[in-house]
């Protein structure tokens, strides 16, 4: 059915919400942990011991959540998808998911569409841990997929992050890296999808750029780094359309905008009081980060204007030397796990739910069908969304 009847509401963020049921409520450790989204598929990974990966269909424009299938991948803590070279109909994908035991699998899932899935063939093990060493320390481990406009390696290759150790595969030919280099201090990393073998770090040193084009199998090429105040950094995103924008989370829960093409950040960004977990770019001048309080904020930095200095920006309030850009949402009770987006709307991820979210305009009145083969799990009030969220930056003063 229809999550909810939409009534028109004036413009601003508009959110649903869907229940993701993985465990028994006898284990409350059996939370969601990671997110994968591929156009209208979402793959969601949770600590479960069964069934922990499910797979959906989401349709932002209808607000549709149906449930597809799942599988069992025991200690997953990511997952990606890879990009469909097999089959147009999109039957049949691919998926990595990363384990904590350091273990990445490759696997086929045949009819990800199919609600009787059999099962699913494991391709490929990448072991992460046989290539670092007991001295090795850190507990983080990422995973992501070259994007595909990179020239510079085949399609799908992999790069991660494991123990402070950078790693780079062919999932096409090896299960051995084709070189890892030991960063210290990193926390995590992302690809440029406008700049063919750029990656951006983050860790104890800020932000560095590397361009793997000019990797070696032992060492990679610095090509700059980008330190403001000494802010340590953990998280990382590029701009999807402008190719020298990246978003960089600090360990003060501060954003720091930088354009790579100068020595400090275009601007810092403070709108949350717990760590940062998720940045997601859904446009140009469109961002949205979450983070362990529990609250998602979309930052407009259309109107925002750039000076020599950094200029500051923050959630509208008493603040008059910053631009008050951002709309805040309270959308979680124990934090944001992570932030996708599929066709300019954000998907967010807490342990239990499921969330959509949208820039709201007049909707005409949608009433309720029990037709459809999707089945709405849970869903907040709209009248407690709308008193949850500020009024979006049309009805809000800039200050500078």
């Amino acid at each position: 059915m229809y999550p909810i009847d939409e009534s028109p509401v004036q413009e601003g963020l508009q959110s649903s919400y869907w229940k993701i049921d993985y465990g028994s409520p006898l284990n409350p450790y059996e939370f969601l942990n990671c997110m994968d989204v591929s156009q209208d598929l979402i793959a969601v990974g949770s600590f479960s011991s069964h069934q922990n990966v499910k797979m959906f269909k989401l349709d932002t424009e209808k607000n549709l959540l149906g449930y597809l299938t799942s599988f069992t991948a025991p200690n997953v803590c990511s997952i990606k998808w890879l990009h469909n070279v097999l089959d147009e109909t999109n039957d049949l994908k691919l998926m990595i998911t990363g384990h904590t035991n350091g273990i990445a699998n490759l696997s086929l899932i045949p009819n990800v569409r199919s609600t009787d899935l059999t099962h699913v063939d494991l391709i490929k093990q990448f072991n992460h841990r046989k290539h670092t060493s007991l001295t090795d320390v850190g507990d983080e481990f990422q995973i992501e997929i070259s994007p595909t406009s990179w020239k510079s390696c085949l399609t799908n290759s992999m790069m991660s992050i494991y123990k402070e150790n950078i790693f780079f595969w062919d999932t096409s030919r090896s299960s051995s890296p084709l070189y890892k280099n030991k960063a210290r201090g990193i926390k995590s990393f992302a690809a440029s999808e406008n700049n063919d073998g750029l990656v951006a770090f983050a860790g104890s040193f800020g932000v560095r750029l590397f361009d793997m084009r000019s990797a070696t199998q032992t060492e990679l090429c610095t090509s700059t780094y980008l330190s403001y105040k000494r802010n340590k950094t953990h998280l990382i995103e590029w701009s999807p359309q402008n190719p020298y924008q990246l978003c960089a989370a600090g360990e003060d829960s501060s954003i720091q905008l930088w354009d790579i093409r100068k020595e400090q950040p275009l601007a810092t960004m403070y709108g949350h009081s717990g760590a940062i977990t998720a940045i997601e770019w859904v446009s140009k001048n469109s961002i949205f980060t979450g983070a362990k309080d529990g609250r998602i904020v979309h930052w407009n930095m259309k109107d925002v204007v750039f000076r020599d200095s950094p200029v500051k920006c923050s959630l509208g309030g008493k603040d008059y030397e910053s631009y008050q850009c951002a709309t805040s949402i309270e959308s979680s009770k124990t934090g944001i796990v992570s932030l996708n987006s599929s066709n300019g709307k954000l998907i967010s991820l807490d342990d239990s739910y499921m969330g959509l979210h949208r820039l709201a305009v007049q909707h005409s009145l949608r009433k309720l069908s029990n037709q459809s083969d999707v089945t709405l799990v849970e869903q907040a009030p709209l009248d407690k969304l709308m008193q949850q969220l500020n009024l979006y930056l049309g009805d809000m003063e800039t200050y500078i």
